[in-house]
């Protein structure tokens, strides 16, 4: 049985469900719920931990393995299940569109108005290449304003835990302004708060209350372990 760490409804239109670590059938340095088959773990696990989350939630479900820069990718609901992108989109209904992470930011956003939602993956590159605002003319495409807009994000890395080089931390925050995390001694980004800073100052309406990965030992963490799973977030329309 899947551990969820979160669940919930947004826009009045999208559910969404945060997955922990455990609940799989993968083994260490992957336990337990895996969803990523490119990080070294057995496939046949990753296989199985995909068809389990999908049997819980009633639904298919259609995975991104992100490239870490601002790719889009339309969803219909019949195409292969795992799509090479950055930012998943669909209009139909009962369709999950997954983003795996263990540290990066799972972004949903959902129109109030319409049929819309968009899943996102989004790392200090893809912050520096500005997936940001390719979310929001991602969104403009399909008639929706950012007003209209619910934004769910997802556990990640914060601040404090993600200590970057100063090279890295200018080319986010000259994308993300509010994500610098700075001190005498200390250097690092959170991405989550950049993130929500950016999406309000264009009227989207932004929930940012899930835990660090770095400091929850029930997810995974890259920065934390290295060599580890990706857990999932998933989002449908209703």
């Amino acid at each position: 049985m899947i551990n969820w760490l979160a669940s919930g409804e947004f826009a009045s239109t999208a559910s969404y469900r945060f997955a922990s670590r455990f609940g799989g059938v993968s083994i260490e340095p992957f336990a337990e719920l895996n969803v990523a088959n490119w990080v070294g773990d057995d496939p046949s696990c990753v296989a199985k931990n995909l068809s389990v989350l999908s049997e819980q939630i009633g639904i298919p479900v259609k995975q991104m393995r992100p490239e870490h820069g601002t790719t889009v990718q339309d969803v219909v609901g019949d195409e292969d299940s795992l799509k090479v992108a950055d930012i998943l989109v669909t209009t139909k209904s009962n369709v999950g569109l997954l983003a795996p992470s263990a540290d990066c930011v799972s972004i949903f956003a959902a129109s109030t108005k319409k049929k819309f939602l968009m899943v996102a993956h989004v790392g200090w590159r893809g912050a520096a290449a500005g997936i940001a605002t390719k979310l929001i003319t991602t969104s403009g495409l399909y008639d929706v304003r950012p007003d209209d807009i619910e934004m769910v994000l997802g556990p990640a890395i914060c601040g404090w835990c993600y200590p970057v080089s100063n090279e890295v931390h200018d080319a986010v925050v000259a994308q993300l302004p509010n994500a610098s995390t700075r001190s005498s001694t200390f250097t690092g980004v959170d991405l989550r708060i950049g993130l929500a800073s950016y999406f309000r100052e264009y009227g989207v309406s932004v929930v940012n209350q899930q835990p660090c990965t770095f400091e929850t030992p029930s997810l995974f963490s890259y920065r934390r372990n290295n060599q580890t799973g990706r857990q999932a977030a998933i989002a449908w329309l209703n």
